[in-house]
């Protein structure tokens, strides 16, 4: 008479295989979840660029320098997110304003904002002198 029972290697061969497919489908799963949570960073470090951005535009022109060259964090329910001004001269970031002849009435300014999900994401506008 034949015995159809499993043996004790059969078994741990078994469990093994479905060990091993188990990880993979966790992996892929934890891949998906992290993939889905991206969108929602960019569009909050999107908000807080344009947040601080308004808040240099309405600055008064003479006041804009760069801030730190480390990144500063924003406050309460947004501190994964950090921020960095940089405030430069037209003619350093677009080429053909070096001939204009009154180039020191604008700065270009880049509000870079850092996340890990996100890595760094730079809103750029141009600030004009306050009179002319």
């Amino acid at each position: 008479m034949k015995n159809s029972a499993f043996t004790l290697i059969e078994t741990i061969v078994s469990l093994v295989i479905i060990s091993v497919a188990a990880l993979g489908l966790v992996a892929s799963v934890r891949e998906a979840l992290y993939n889905s949570s991206r969108p929602r960073a960019y569009v909050t470090a999107t908000a807080l660029a344009e947040s601080k951005a308004e808040e240099l535009i309405r600055a008064d022109f003479t006041s804009l320098a760069n801030s730190s060259p480390d990144f500063t964090a924003f406050d309460g329910s947004f501190s994964a997110y950090s921020y960095r001004i940089i405030v430069r001269s037209p003619a350093g970031v677009w080429p053909g304003w070096s001939s204009y002849s009154n180039i020191s009435l604008y700065k270009a300014v880049d509000v870079v904002v850092r996340h890990p999900a996100v890595n760094n994401l730079t809103f750029s506008f141009l600030k004009a002198a306050d009179t002319y």
